[in-house]
């Protein structure tokens, strides 16, 4: 991206992509392998997409007041890029870090001016909330609703990642129509008709949704 900005928020998504000449060679792939290099994204990872559309979600729907509190819980990167746009817009951020999170995403969140918080700063040393895996399933679920107990007590915003539909629906209106864009001659020359090339842009939109929904919303993974 070139030009000036007046804003963080602008340098989020057109990311370039890149076509893997010498891998495809060498692994003979007989097609067009492509990448999409999120780490031009301003705090260097895909997570600045989600992390934007879920603030914008939230201002939208009325549930952020002026200078008010945002909690989530991460491993990293989305609470990277939560914490970088929050700042911006004046909100603090409280992250309820989970364990095995690295050094360097925890300085990082401390830069961008975020809280780190432990799941016993929501369940508090009540014995029947100690738990040996808080961040893992069966174990999880309670401490997700742990968290949104202590959010409805302190007034604060619960952005809930997991469970937050403008997460996955970043990537079907960003990320999914930039690639559209940046790889339609491959569908004109294959296919003239215009009906041909609409299926083929809702195509791409939603098998990027679709992967993206997979990837931080299923049971088995944990979301960053």
């Amino acid at each position: 991206m070139a030009g000036l900005v007046h804003s963080i928020e602008e340098l989020v998504g057109r990311t370039p992509l890149m076509e893997l000449d010498r891998f495809e060679r060498q692994q003979q792939c007989g097609a067009h392998l492509l990448a999409k290099l999120e780490f031009f994204n301003p705090t260097g990872s895909v997570k600045d997409r989600a992390a934007l559309s879920m603030l914008n979600a939230a201002e939208e729907a009325g549930l952020l007041k002026p200078g008010g509190t945002i909690v989530e819980q991460t491993s990293g990167n989305t609470g990277i890029g939560l914490a970088a746009f929050a700042t911006e817009r004046g909100y603090k951020l409280d992250i309820f870090l989970e364990r095995g999170a690295s050094l360097e995403r925890r300085l990082m969140l401390l830069a961008y001016g975020a809280r780190l918080l432990d799941y016993k700063d929501a369940t508090g040393e009540r014995p029947e909330t100690k738990r040996t895996h808080p961040w893992q399933e069966p174990e999880r679920e309670a401490t997700l609703d742990e968290i949104a107990a202590y959010c409805r007590r302190t007034g604060a915003y619960f952005n809930n990642q997991a469970a937050n539909s403008a997460n996955p629906e970043a990537h079907y209106r960003t990320t999914g129509p930039e690639i559209w864009q940046d790889t339609v001659w491959i569908f004109w020359f294959a296919w003239r008709a215009p009906a041909a090339r609409v299926l083929a842009q809702q195509v791409i939109c939603a098998a990027a949704t679709r992967i993206c929904k997979w990837f931080w919303c299923s049971p088995i993974r944990t979301p960053a």
